[in-house]
């Protein structure tokens, strides 16, 4: 599998979501209008964590969503036979301000079908963007709002593992 290294252990990823994520996401505006989104797979679990954070510190419970872009994606037809699509939970966002969660900003396409849906749903007061891992590369004009860590130029591939998905918590660079 090659050469990897552990950018964030269990203990790193569980501080850059409090506070590198959670603390300035409670700072955005009045939390009161703020609905966190996660894209699945893994924005759906970082966003789960940033919102029991959040709950835990500020006792508020924010509205919290999920949301499947892979019938917005723009590269649908040559990336999937049959792609397995997941229902989108999202609460209403009118006038809101939506805070959209991902793992890994790369090119910014996820990020743009993720937009497309939104405004599929309602009309938000302002989206803004977390991510836990921003690393160079983009193909559109996206930049995140809110960044855990920012990855060197020079690493080929991030990787966010959870243990709601992968078993452990951790981000590796290889």
């Amino acid at each position: 599998m090659g050469r990897e290294k552990v950018l964030l252990d269990e203990n790193g990823l569980r501080e850059v979501l409090k506070k590198g994520l959670a603390v300035p996401i409670s700072r955005l505006s009045d939390l009161e209008d703020v609905v966190i989104v996660g894209i699945y797979t893994r924005g759906v679990y970082l966003a789960r964590r940033i919102h029991r954070y959040i709950k835990r510190i500020y006792g508020l419970n924010l509205p919290l969503g999920e949301i499947d872009i892979n019938l917005y994606r723009d590269d649908f037809v040559r990336r999937f036979d049959f792609p397995q699509v997941r229902e989108s939970k999202i609460p209403n966002i009118q006038d809101k301000v939506v805070v959209l969660v991902d793992d890994v900003l790369f090119t910014g396409r996820t990020v743009r079908a993720a937009l497309d849906a939104i405004l599929d749903v309602g009309r938000p007061s302002a989206i803004r963007l977390a991510v836990l891992v921003s690393r160079p590369g983009r193909e559109m004009p996206i930049c995140p709002d809110i960044v855990g860590v920012d990855v060197d130029p020079g690493q080929k591939r991030v990787y966010v593992e959870l243990k709601e998905v992968d078993g452990q918590d951790r981000v590796v660079l290889r």
